[in-house]
């Protein structure tokens, strides 16, 4: 290896050392995949600069199979940055490896139905492309300031700039001095953490102390006085959608239509803010926390519990009160045995539905279509118990397009020809914007608006209680950065006694809710089962804004 000795390759072995730290520094331009760079510091790349050091000190200029290996660790140290820095600003939380894997063929499979053939394409060459570019980036970098240490000046500069960017972040981390000093999260750390998350996953623990004490669930429920329980969990329904001023305004119109059809129908709304365990993903969280009281923050605490099947949740509860319990799941396709563990009379997944209208991307069954078909197949039914409905809605859920048309004929949804084919085409028609998704977002919730409202339309009249609940906020490249965890939910009922004991809590009247939140998800259910508890006093609840 020559020896850099001009001006020419000093400033060159400068280059390379900006692009070493760069490379493991860079942030994200939200809401997009692109980058930017920063002034901070990656130990990573200084840790990588004194191996160099200490081999040319040792054994004299790195070999081309040293500089391949040191290449190597360079890619998994970008491919890891750029996969932690992606994940928080568009998914918004750490991407667990353990969990998150199994779901990427699933999630895979979902993108390739709603993708163009050539994107995809494009997409795979890109990140070949991107890896083959890293590696030879990285190896000239490398190359080149292994070549500056072959001189005594490059050497004693480049080892002592590298000990000092190591002892200012040792220092930093473990005695807070050089506060100022920015460093970059190190990648080797998150790889560590990712190890440990696999390893406690698999050997378990006390998974359950974790949850904490377990909440009070002894209502009688005489409130409700034999009224149906109806619970829709809505797929990525978050404080996004008031938080964010132009998604807040594209969707105005359809949460008056939400709003008139409760007043219309002679119910009374209250509404809140609260926090879900889970974000941008993870629904089933959302889901066990609301229905067993326990705030269930990750899938090690969801798999456990859920095999705790001599344990109450709240469809178990009121089939205890005598309730006919009805889980509505389309997007369940397999068997799913750990659900098991709420023990409904009848679980209504994709099969059951029976669908038989056109598909829209990845999502078979329409929500508004699965609501029909439990209205035709319990709800309507006479002679009946009173009943609880959990049902999970997909239409909303990433990439939210394309996203069903709103059939104001209910009765049709049940038939084989459920749409107009122009509605249908135009609808399947739709492709997602993946740089900006808030329009999109914006029109998948419109449809979850519209739907509600037309359901209270359509059982008009009937005594029910009627829950909805977003799961939880929708990616950050469509919520934010450092979003908040909050989800609205909505409470409805055709009788105000039921909804006043909600108020002391902060639930405000109306569809639309205020901060702060009322509390975790898990403690909405506690907070119900009180409201339905007796006959107690409680303030008095106005119409629908």
């Amino acid at each position: 290896m020559k020896p850099a000795t001009g001006p020419a390759d000093w400033a060159t072995s400068l280059i390379a050392l900006f692009i070493v730290n760069g490379a493991l520094s860079f942030a994200s331009v939200w809401p997009t995949f692109w980058i930017r760079p920063t002034l901070e510091l990656s130990v990573e790349a200084a840790a990588l600069l004194l191996v160099l050091a200490a081999w040319q000190a040792v054994r004299g200029a790195p070999s081309r199979a040293l500089l391949a290996v040191c290449s190597i660790v360079f890619v998994l140290l970008v491919f890891g940055h750029y996969g932690a820095v992606m994940s928080h600003s568009l998914y918004g939380r750490d991407i667990n490896v353990y969990w998150d894997a199994p779901h990427v063929a699933n999630v895979g499979g979902m993108l390739v139905s709603v993708t163009p053939p050539w994107l995809l394409l494009l997409s795979f060459a890109a990140i070949a492309l991107f890896l083959a570019a890293m590696y030879w980036i990285g190896y000239w970098s490398l190359r080149q300031c292994a070549r500056a240490m072959t001189t005594s000046a490059g050497l004693r500069g480049i080892s002592a700039l590298a000990a000092v960017v190591i002892a200012l972040f040792v220092a930093q981390s473990r005695f807070g001095v050089a506060e100022r000093i920015v460093f970059t999260p190190p990648v080797t750390g998150i790889y560590v953490a990712q190890a440990a998350l696999v390893r406690d996953s698999m050997t378990g623990g006390d998974v359950l102390a974790s949850l904490g004490p377990a909440p009070d669930l002894s209502s009688d429920f005489a409130r409700l006085k034999g009224a149906d329980l109806l619970v829709m969990f809505i797929e990525s329904y978050g404080a996004v959608a008031y938080d964010r001023p132009d998604i807040n305004a594209a969707l105005q119109a359809s949460r008056n239509e939400f709003a008139s059809a409760v007043k219309d129908t002679n119910r009374s709304v209250v509404s809140a803010f609260s926090v879900s365990p889970t974000f941008a993903g993870g629904s089933w969280l959302a889901h066990l926390s609301l229905m067993s009281g326990y705030q269930v923050t990750d899938p090690g605490q969801y798999a456990v519990l859920m095999a705790q099947q001599d344990r109450d949740s709240l469809p178990t509860i009121l089939q205890h009160k005598g309730y006919r319990t009805v889980g509505l799941m389309p997007g369940i396709r397999l068997d799913w045995p750990e659900g098991r563990f709420y023990r409904f009379d009848e679980l209504l997944d994709e099969k059951k539905l029976a669908y038989r209208g056109p598909e829209f991307g990845w999502w078979r069954v329409p929500d508004q279509y699965s609501l029909a078909k439990f209205d035709a197949m319990e709800l309507e039914k006479t002679d009946r118990s009173p009943l609880f409905l959990l049902f999970t809605s997909i239409n909303t859920h990433l990439p939210f397009l394309p996203t069903p048309p709103y059939q104001p004929d209910w009765q049709r949804l049940l038939s084989a020809d459920p749409y107009d084919a122009a509605a249908a085409a135009a609808a399947n028609a739709q492709q997602p914007d993946w740089l900006n998704m808030g329009n999109d977002y914006a029109q998948s919730m419109d449809y979850v608006y519209r739907s509600v409202a037309g359901y209270l339309r359509k059982n008009a009249g009937r005594d029910f209680l009627l829950i909805v609940i977003g799961d939880h906020q929708p990616a950050a490249n469509v919520a934010g950065e450092d979003a908040p965890w909050d989800t609205p939910v909505h409470v409805i009922a055709s009788r105000p006694e039921l909804l006043e004991p909600l108020l002391p809590h902060g639930f405000v009247a109306g569809v639309t809710p205020k901060r702060p939140a009322v509390g975790n998800m898990s403690e909405l259910l506690p907070m119900i089962a009180e409201a339905m508890d007796g006959e107690a006093e409680a303030p008095s609840v106005t119409k629908a804004d």
